[in-house]
């Protein structure tokens, strides 16, 4: 076993007293140089660094709004009963043609407080309704063809909501 003296030089302490160790001065356990504090700050560095890109990892996967189901082409959608937790969330991605207006609604089975927000292709949110209450309702109508993202949550307590979209005629 190793111990370090004051002055930092490793002293063996299964060694016969008066020996010195065989191990070079300065070179302590993983070979980390401990000479003139330089380890701790490399140390410190390091850690430091990786916190931040875990942080920056973690954080950006917020961004997301969490992972995504895609279900195909919003006008053939019959809508989807949903078992959410209290402070739940889900996302539904669903494809629209330009310039048909479609309305998303939900409608939970219990008082519970349920918000919808749409964004498009570009992650830009295009409609949303958090006004309290298990009912909300969306219209949008496409600028161009592609992708939008249903994003439901829900506060208050387990629910059972469902979510359903009709495109115009």
């Amino acid at each position: 076993m190793m111990v370090f003296r004051s002055d930092r030089s490793p002293l063996d302490v299964n060694q016969e007293p008066g020996l010195r160790s065989k191990q070079p001065r300065g070179i302590g356990c993983l070979g980390f140089t401990l000479r003139g504090g330089r380890t701790m700050i490399s140390m410190t560095r390091l850690l430091t660094t990786l916190v931040f890109m875990f942080a920056l990892v973690a954080l950006s996967g917020a961004r997301e709004h969490g992972k995504s189901t895609d279900l195909g082409n919003g006008a053939d959608f019959k809508g989807k009963k949903i078992e959410m937790k209290d402070k739940g969330k889900v996302a539904y991605v669903l494809s629209f043609k330009a310039g048909k207006e479609f309305e998303a609604t939900t409608d939970g089975a219990k008082n519970t407080d349920v918000n919808l927000f749409v964004y498009d292709q570009a992650g830009k949110q295009v409609g949303k309704d958090d006004s309290p209450g298990p009912k909300s309702s969306v219209k949008v109508t496409p600028a161009k063809d592609g992708k939008y993202k249903f994003v439901l949550t829900n506060t208050g307590g387990n629910n059972t909501v469902t979510f359903a979209v009709k495109v115009a005629e």
